[in-house]
């Protein structure tokens, strides 16, 4: 047995609103008026858009492929009218560093050693999570992006602990 289909007629000139069903098999799109109700913002409530932070981690400044990335992504970003932070562990130097500071940008340092002894190495790791995660909760990002396996441990552990919603 055949179901006949039904018909779908749109009004021409209305873009939005929903589809109801009316006389048999035909359809009528209505447009629906925005009332504001309780709580939700109508034409008297502005909302205003806040302004995106992400907080960038790299281990270093030095030229590197995920350093170069990361240097022409913020660039982009913050001609975009996004906030940016850069968390650099290893320490403020490097090649790049000329490039991001005439960028509109806050570079925090870590003070991680990674060319020390293994027992200066660690407690120096642990002074830079710390630092880290008192960096995250002073700016409270929108969003945490670490760069390569270190920092991306590091990152996602204190912005997770920090209640930050997106850690990439």
């Amino acid at each position: 047995m055949l179901q006949r289909s039904r018909a779908l007629h749109i009004k021409p000139g209305k873009k939005r609103g929903h589809i109801k069903p009316f006389s048999g098999n035909h359809f009528q799109a209505i447009s629906i008026k925005h009332q504001p109700e309780k709580g939700l913002p109508g034409k008297h409530m502005v909302r205003r858009k806040k302004r995106v932070t992400i907080l960038f981690v790299i281990g270093s400044l030095e030229l590197g492929g995920a350093e170069r990335q990361m240097a022409l992504l913020i660039e982009n970003l913050v001609v975009r009218g996004v906030t940016c932070h850069l968390f650099v562990l290893e320490g403020i130097g490097g090649p790049l560093y000329g490039i991001l500071k005439e960028i509109d940008l806050k570079v925090y340092e870590g003070g991680y050693k990674r060319r020390v002894s293994l027992f200066r190495k660690v407690p120096s790791l642990f002074r830079a999570q710390i630092r880290l995660s008192q960096v995250i909760s002073t700016i409270r990002p929108d969003a945490v992006h670490a760069y390569l396996p270190l920092t991306n441990i590091m990152g996602s552990l204190a912005g997770r602990m920090s209640g930050i919603p997106l850690v990439v």
